[in-house]
């Protein structure tokens, strides 16, 4: 509704002869693409481009020093990045000096254009009626200095700013041009509606949560068909105070509206989560349903070659009209061996996805991440014996000949079907091999990593050798008699009943009361609150 409302008011715009399409006065990033795509839309209609009719944007930071919604500055310009607009700007709300901060963000940071429009200064009251104290004289002041400073290139007024504000502004503006100020790019990254992640971190990987998941998780398929979405938003902000910079959101499930499900738990995600989104889906409709949602810039995942071109294509389209960045598995149509199991076969499918999404659908490569499929070590097949090794290897050519891209993994699946300690165990050394070789994230459950100096010595041994495959140097005798140098059974021989007990987190159900009460109130953590309520008006009256 919102986007065919705002579709109609540009055709009646570009109708009546514009030069120029300004979105103004913005508050909430989701209603910002929502316009822009509208006037894109509207400009093909006509067979005309951004060229023709540029889109400005100035977006309305509060005295907060956010947007109304919480938006800081950084977020909505990389949330913005890959939209073709001609400038990013600020207007409303405050007078210049109110607005120096975010200017000079811009002016160190955003690669086009920068236009301010400030109010003349902070109203007040004065017997009765709105007045806005900033005079022509010293608001044109205020506005060369960004000229000169920061590198404005389009300036104006807003409320409050009078003819004569204007007169003054133009006769000092006229003929100056804006310094040329160096830039900082801000570095690639995604974004919540709050604020902005980059992909490559300074000291850790980007961690993305990896339990809502409705493939790889039981409890979250639960809470999806029990339609529990205080259960979920527990489990994802659960994913956050562990460490989890994005939450990667999977709601394929058999039976169900995926595309319903999506819109619905990005809805509630977007407005309660200051992480961002991974929205996880083989299907473009579920995809879509959740970029419709989200307010920030998400990554889209699971986007290979396995289903052809056609599908990859559709995919790219996404990202680029939702302004998200795209994580490519090393998947292809191979009807023999589809996912890459050696590292040439992960390096070939990477280059490959990467001309076309660069080349041919116009993804900036910064906007990409490379996914070398992890498999599993713990089957016992000979033909998984080496997926570890290669994984690490592909990653290692990825990186080296691909910088611009960072890599990220599905780490757990090394592990499938061993016991939780030994998962543990390998998971965390499977992760530094991977970081070593450049990896700079993974889909991870963030409290079941380990360091290397909370691991025992022959654990983590034990681990590089069913990693890399190497055989013992002497025959191992297990528990159970058996006498091998197999790395597979000498490495899950070390992890007894006992030490596959996994130390979990106290739940909030066996707090005393009024922890419990300040955990909710804290969090923000709304499972069994009514009971926590209902049992605390028991014992307190009501304020």
């Amino acid at each position: 509704m919102l986007f065919a409302s705002y579709l109609e008011q540009v055709r009646g715009l570009l109708d009546d002869g514009v030069d120029v399409l300004l979105i103004e006065t913005a508050q909430d990033l989701l209603q910002i693409k929502v316009v822009i795509n509208a006037c894109l839309e509207a400009l093909s209609e006509r067979s005309l481009t951004t060229d023709d009719v540029p889109i400005m944007t100035q977006v309305t930071i509060e005295t907060t020093g956010t947007m109304l919604l919480g938006t800081e500055i950084s977020a909505a310009a990389v949330a913005l990045g890959n939209y073709p607009i001609m400038s990013m700007g600020l207007n409303c709300a405050t007078g210049p000096t109110q607005m120096a901060e975010h200017v000079q963000w811009l002016g160190r940071h955003w690669p086009g254009m920068i236009s301010v429009a400030p109010n003349a200064g902070m109203p007040a009251l004065v017997e009765g009626k709105t007045v806005y104290p900033l005079a022509p004289e010293p608001f044109a002041d205020a506005m060369m200095r960004f000229v000169e400073e920061s590198g404005v290139n389009i300036v104006g007024g807003c409320c409050g700013t009078t003819p004569d504000h204007i007169v003054v502004l133009v006769q000092r503006i006229r003929d100056r041009e804006p310094a040329t100020v160096k830039k900082q790019a801000y570095e690639s990254g995604c974004t919540s509606l709050y604020g902005a992640v980059e992909h490559d971190q300074d000291v850790s990987i980007l961690n993305i949560g990896e339990r809502c998941n409705a493939s790889g998780s039981r409890k979250f398929k639960r809470l999806l068909g029990e339609e529990d979405l205080d259960g979920i938003m527990s489990l994802a902000k659960g994913q956050f105070k562990e460490g989890s910079h994005v939450i990667d959101v999977n709601v394929d499930c058999v039976g169900r509206d995926n595309a319903a499900d999506m819109r619905t738990l990005v809805s509630r995600f977007a407005r309660e989560l200051t992480t961002s989104l991974m929205l996880d889906s083989t299907q473009p409709a579920t995809i879509e349903a959740g970029s419709k949602a989200a307010a920030g810039k998400c990554l889209i995942n699971s986007v290979n070659l396995e289903d052809g071109e056609e599908k990859f294509a559709a995919m790219c389209n996404l990202a680029r009209h939702y302004g998200a960045g795209l994580v490519l598995g090393c998947r292809d149509e191979d009807p023999v061996e589809a996912m890459a199991r050696t590292a040439d076969r992960n390096f070939d499918i990477a280059a490959r996805m990467r001309k076309l999404a660069v080349s041919k659908y116009g993804i900036d490569e910064r906007d990409i991440l490379f996914d070398p499929l992890v498999l599993p070590v713990s089957t016992g097949m000979d033909k998984d014996r080496h997926s570890a090794f290669e994984t690490i290897e592909g990653t290692r050519r990825i990186a080296q000949v691909f910088p611009n891209c960072p890599i990220t993994c599905g780490l757990s699946n090394v592990s499938f079907g061993l016991k939780p300690a030994a998962r543990v165990v390998l998971n965390s050394v499977m992760l530094h091999e991977l970081v070593r070789a450049g990896m700079a994230s993974a889909i991870v459950h963030v409290s079941k990593i380990l360091p290397e100096t909370k691991i025992d010595d022959a654990q983590w041994q034990s681990a590089l050798d069913l990693i890399y495959d190497r055989c013992a140097p002497a025959p191992v005798t297990l528990r159970d008699g058996t006498v091998t140098d197999d790395p597979l059974q000498i490495f899950i021989n070390l992890f007894d009943d006992a030490d596959a007990t996994v130390t979990q987190k106290q739940p909030i159900s066996d707090l005393p009361l009024e922890e419990r009460l300040r955990t909710h109130i804290i969090d923000g953590d709304k499972q069994h609150l009514i009971e926590t309520l209902e049992e605390a008006l028991r014992k307190y009256s009501a304020l």
